[in-house]
């Protein structure tokens, strides 16, 4: 069973301090950012016909895709003493008007970003006890961050921090994104000549292959794989951070109709999208 595949590479989360023992030598804590509204997406059950791993909680992505899809599983791990935290104060949170189901389950598309790309896989290890899951507003620069924690064998959402400011090195690239996916001359402009195209073995393309694409043909190309616009998703494992100078940006949907990993460099100061590879 695989969970957005990083989902998920590729979302919730909080953290007693009790229980955030990272259990990798030299991980650091990630932060993230800002207080998100409901997103204006179409309230699609993505998760139909998609079964419930029998143990939830063999690793985190069994975990996570069980809190994401089974409204009673995910009440039953909401910590009681859950608390939200926003401008340094902390309060309870009432879990009977408890409203944010929307940032988990009616999306249509997440878009993951890791400096590295084996992270990505971090979400499968069964060595973990503290996840983070930020979501960044790329309009504020912001995040809500939702914290878990396996203190006893079974994974429970601890804390909410509210409008976190996001961390280097993301904040850079996450200004380049913003203008990325909106603006099609500045994209036009941030393209290696040529772009790689790779389709793995899964893909559309049966035989799989490494293709060129060009700038003459990023428009076509880009109506037909969009990008998210307005939410990011970090995750946060206690991973180290590298120095910011890669970046992958990690799409995926919750049905998994879409897979695709978007390489970027930073070369001579400017962000440059390399890669693309499509599953």
């Amino acid at each position: 069973m695989r969970l957005y595949h990083s989902l998920i590479s590729l979302t919730v989360l909080f953290f007693l301090t009790a229980c955030w023992e990272k259990k990798s030598d030299g991980a650091e804590e990630e932060t993230g950012a800002d207080s998100l509204s409901s997103p204006a997406t179409t309230e699609l059950d993505l998760y139909e016909d998609r079964q419930i791993p029998t143990s939830a909680d063999a690793n985190f992505e069994d975990f996570f895709y069980a809190f994401t899809t089974d409204d009673e599983f995910a009440e039953s791990r909401m910590d009681s003493s859950l608390v939200n935290v926003e401008d340094g104060k902390e309060s309870a949170v009432d879990l009977s008007n408890w409203n944010e189901r929307h940032l988990f389950k009616y999306q249509e598309l997440y878009a993951f970003i890791y400096t590295d790309e084996k992270d990505a896989q971090l979400i499968k290890s069964d060595s973990l006890n503290n996840v983070a899951v930020e979501f960044v507003k790329l309009e504020t620069m912001k995040a809500d961050r939702y914290e878990f924690c396996d203190s006893v064998g079974k994974w429970m959402m601890t804390r909410i921090i509210r409008q976190k400011d996001v961390d280097a090195p993301y904040t850079d690239f996450l200004d380049f994104y913003n203008q990325f996916v909106a603006d099609r001359d500045f994209q036009i402009e941030a393209l290696a000549t040529p772009v790689s195209l790779v389709y793995g073995a899964e893909s559309e393309m049966d035989d799989g292959g490494t293709f060129e694409l060009t700038k003459d043909d990023w428009s076509e190309f880009h109506s037909l794989t969009p990008m998210p616009e307005n939410t990011i998703v970090l995750m946060d494992y206690g991973q180290k951070i590298s120095n910011g100078t890669s970046m992958y940006v990690m799409i995926r949907s919750i049905a998994e109709a879409v897979s695709a990993t978007y390489h970027f460099r930073k070369v001579r100061g400017n962000w440059k999208l390399f890669s693309i590879e499509q599953f």
